[in-house]
């Protein structure tokens, strides 16, 4: 798995499927610190994941769904 986060190259990126449902967990930083993210894509478009800032200090709760 490859990507940016806020332009920002992936560290390290996995992901899984199982049961119709892909897992994702991605680690990335900007000038604050690291930050892991990971979420689960079902059949239905949506996406529900959290992320976590260690720089600062927070864990947040996502949702998001593609567009049409």
């Amino acid at each position: 798995l490859e990507g940016t986060f806020y332009n920002t190259p992936f560290e390290t990126a996995r992901y899984t499927e199982r049961k119709g449902v892909v897992a994702f967990s991605i680690i990335t930083r900007d000038g604050s610190g690291q930050y892991a993210t990971s979420g689960r894509l079902s059949g239905d478009g949506l996406v529900n994941g959290q992320t976590l800032s260690t720089g600062r200090a927070f864990i947040i709760t996502w949702e998001a769904e593609r567009r049409n």
